[in-house]
C-alpha cells in the first residue's frame, strides 16, 4: 500500500556532519555516523513514542583533521518524506 504524503514517523535528519557523529537523546546513544559526506537520520519514535514531549539532544562530533563540525542543516522530518 502506498503511504500518504506526510505519513510516517518523525526523525531527526542530519544533512552533513564532518567527520563523525555520536547522537544522544536523553543521555542514551541513539545513532553513530562515520561517513562525513552522507546524510543520516535517527528515527525518534523508539525513544520518544507518539506523544510530543521535551527531550535533551546532544551531538558529539569528532573531527579527523581540517575543518569539521555540523556543516549542513539538521531538521525534524517525516521518515517517509526523507530524500538524500
Amino acid at each position: 500500500p502506498k503511504k500518504e504524503e506526510g505519513a510516517g514517523t518523525q526523525a531527526l535528519v542530519f544533512r552533513q556532519v564532518d567527520d563523525e557523529a555520536d547522537v544522544y537523546l536523553n543521555g542514551e546513544l541513539v545513532a553513530v555516523n562515520k561517513h562525513w559526506n552522507r546524510p543520516f537520520y535517527v528515527d525518534l519514535k523508539p525513544f520518544l513514542g507518539d506523544a510530543p514531549k521535551e527531550a535533551a539532544l546532544a551531538v558529539r562530533v569528532k573531527d579527523n583533521g581540517g575543518p569539521g563540525g555540523i556543516i549542513a542543516p539538521v531538521e525534524i522530518a517525516t521518515v517517509s518524506d526523507i530524500r538524500d
